[in-house]
């Protein structure tokens, strides 16, 4: 799949750690409250409060940034439209991202149509928090996964085009 900037998308996500399929289809979505992104089953109503976009970090590299597209309500926080974030603190049973502190995330092609996402190299070595990945908390949130060795497989997602 081709990534267009300024088209929306959704993502789904399709296996966790285990490489278990997640039941009824789990849809990345803005909490409202500024501070998580919250997984949940995608409904009808709300395509556009679950919708993101990609932004090209640079033209040479594969570097992106999600933003939540503009819904029917404009967030009250920070800036507009959200954008998708790590928080970079401790990371212990799936911390949340957070939308304050937006971050580039490089996207993967993990096979089958499926990406991994996790946050670009800083050019801070200090702020790397290595082995990290997006991927799901046993609270069914949108969270940061810890990767612990090579025997963990990678969270993975399924990025769908909003027709």
């Amino acid at each position: 799949m081709s990534i267009v900037e300024g088209r929306a998308y959704t993502l789904r996500y399709a296996a966790s750690e285990q490489a278990v399929k997640a039941p009824g289809g789990l849809y990345v979505s803005w909490s409202g409250k500024g501070e998580i992104v919250r997984t949940g089953v995608r409904r009808p109503g709300l395509v556009e409060r679950q919708s993101w976009w990609f932004v090209k970090v640079n033209e040479s590299g594969s570097w992106y940034i999600l933003g939540e597209t503009p819904g029917p309500e404009e967030p009250t926080f920070g800036q507009s439209p959200a954008k998708l974030g790590m928080s970079y603190g401790g990371v212990q049973n799936g911390e949340p991202i957070v939308l304050s502190s937006p971050s580039p995330f490089m996207i993967k092609s993990a096979g089958h149509d499926v990406y991994t996402l996790a946050p670009a190299p800083s050019s801070n070595a200090e702020s790397i928090v290595a082995d990290i990945a997006i991927g799901i908390s046993g609270e069914g949130e949108g969270a940061e996964v810890q990767i612990i060795g090579g025997e963990v497989k990678l969270p993975k997602w399924i990025i769908e085009p909003i027709a």
